[in-house]
């Protein structure tokens, strides 16, 4: 474990779980391990039980939440912070009308609760119900205007109803009653960016680690500051496409500095090794002797690129010359090659709402498998790759996951397609890096990289399909599937 997170002396489950606390925000995985201790020494113990699930909510390890949530009210049926968190698990699994019913107990147990109020409004929008959730925020704000908390409700909701300016404005309003709100900054990061505001937008976003969104790195060191120093380690942070997105500074941030290692999964090794130039370790090795570390998507900040940061340096990663057995396409005279991939990860956050979830499901890209002059590949991982067999459509699709092993083997794959279409995934990061064309599947709600419009500046190679009612995937496939037809030369309907 790292710096002050180290196990205390006794097995002391009390002494365990206050440790955990401590060290939760900041290093969700350190505090993981010790409430696990306590639970292992004392399995009745509920706020060891509570700070599990909440941890490894925190962490995307759903199935460990649940267990240590349902301990938890099984012993303590109306525990506010249990039944919170597991509402909001709920609802990362897709089932808001169970986190309503744990909403409802909390709000029973305490009527007056902000967070309670706010979660059940939260349940609203993940059934598709925005006004009406947004019709429960104004209540709460009516009743206490100096409300933090119903704030940043107003302005988390209307974006997902793609309001920015009422989001902006309530984003204001959250640091009008709390000046140094960094949740309130951290959201209004999202709204800088996604309108081309790069300066101000990356400053807020340092307050992603402050709010407890995003953990500090594993490291005492000193947080970069764009100086040159004996050895920087960067730590790649969130998801596999984010680090796809921001290793493109690497190279800069390497400049500046005698020696850079970066931090990176697994699977993004063997790519980030023989594309950018540095040193790269998986995550959860042992770490070097550093004097300066600094998380990857803090490199534009750290490197005061401010609107500079989205300037397109061209494909900045790089597929091997000589592709894995297996890995090779076979080209079929006057048929385009496309690759596919239409599930993200279920425990991702965004999964929780129609307004942002990003996957579809397979059967909602039919009217694409159609295409006449079009040989499709499927880039898609797990359990949502068994759609190609449950579909019964094996001879419509060629289902490539059991060959790749790592993002390198996807590399290999992509750079051989004339077109990659793809929900928001690494796979359409990887597509964009690469610079090979890319058609993106968006929801209404799209993350902040997608800014507005057809195109982004981060991927020129990439045109953009939203959808226009949320949870409906028919126009943004219909948009793709006039492209492709284009592309492939096929006469409209």
């Amino acid at each position: 474990m790292t710096r002050s997170a180290a196990l205390p002396s006794q097995d002391d489950p009390v002494q365990l779980v206050r440790a955990a606390h401590a060290c939760a925000d900041a290093r969700p995985a350190d505090a993981e391990r010790l409430y696990a201790r306590a639970i292992a020494l004392d399995p009745a113990d509920v706020a060891a039980r509570v700070g599990h699930g909440r941890v490894c909510l925190q962490l995307g390890r759903l199935s460990e939440a649940m267990t240590s949530l349902e301990a938890a009210l099984a012993r303590a049926p109306e525990d506010a912070v249990a039944n919170l968190l597991f509402g909001r698990l709920a609802l990362r699994l897709h089932e808001p009308a169970l986190a309503v019913q744990h909403f409802q107990r909390l709000l029973h147990v305490q009527p007056g609760s902000e967070a309670g109020r706010v979660a059940l409004a939260h349940a609203l929008v993940a059934q598709g119900r925005g006004e009406e959730a947004l019709r429960a925020i104004g209540a709460l704000i009516e009743a206490n205007p100096r409300s933090e908390l119903g704030w940043l409700a107003a302005g988390i909701v209307q974006e997902q109803l793609c309001r920015d300016e009422g989001a902006a404005e309530a984003y204001e309003a959250a640091l009008e009653v709390a000046p140094q709100s960094p949740a309130a900054r951290y959201h209004r990061a999202f709204l800088r960016l996604r309108a081309g505001d790069f300066s101000a937008g990356l400053r807020d976003y340092e307050a992603r680690f402050d709010a407890g969104f995003v953990p500090r790195p594993p490291s005492p060191a000193a947080v970069w500051d764009g100086a040159e120093v004996a050895h920087l380690l960067v730590f790649a942070e969130q998801g596999l496409g984010d680090a796809i997105h921001f290793c493109r500074f690497v190279p800069m941030a390497a400049a500046r500095v005698k020696r850079l290692t970066l931090v990176a999964p697994a699977p993004l090794v063997e790519l980030f090794s023989r594309c950018l130039g540095v040193p790269v370790i998986a995550a959860g090795a042992g770490l070097p002797r550093h004097d300066a570390q600094v998380s990857l998507m803090s490199l534009p900040q750290a490197l005061l690129l401010g609107r500079s940061a989205s300037v397109w340096p061209g494909p900045y990663l790089h597929a091997s010359l000589r592709p894995a057995q297996g890995l090779q396409l076979a080209r079929n005279p006057g048929q385009l090659r496309c690759g596919l991939v239409w599930a993200a990860s279920p425990a991702h956050p965004t999964e929780a709402t129609p307004y942002t979830r990003r996957s579809c499901a397979l059967r909602d890209l039919a009217p694409l498998l159609d295409l006449p002059g079009i040989d499709w590949y499927s880039l898609q991982l797990g359990p949502a790759a068994r759609e190609i067999d449950g579909n019964g459509w094996q001879s419509r699709v060629v289902d490539l996951a059991p060959r790749l092993h790592s993002l390198d083997d996807t590399a290999s794959v992509v750079a051989q397609l004339d077109a990659v279409v793809s929900v928001d995934t690494a796979v359409a990061h990887l597509a964009g890096a690469l610079g090979q064309p890319l058609h993106l599947l968006l929801p209404q709600a799209a993350n902040w990289q997608w800014q507005r419009g057809d195109h982004t500046a981060w991927y020129p190679g990439a045109r953009l399909h939203r959808q226009i009612r949320a949870g409906d995937w028919s126009a943004p496939v219909a948009s793709v599937g006039e492209a492709l037809r284009q592309e492939a030369g096929v006469p409209a309907l």
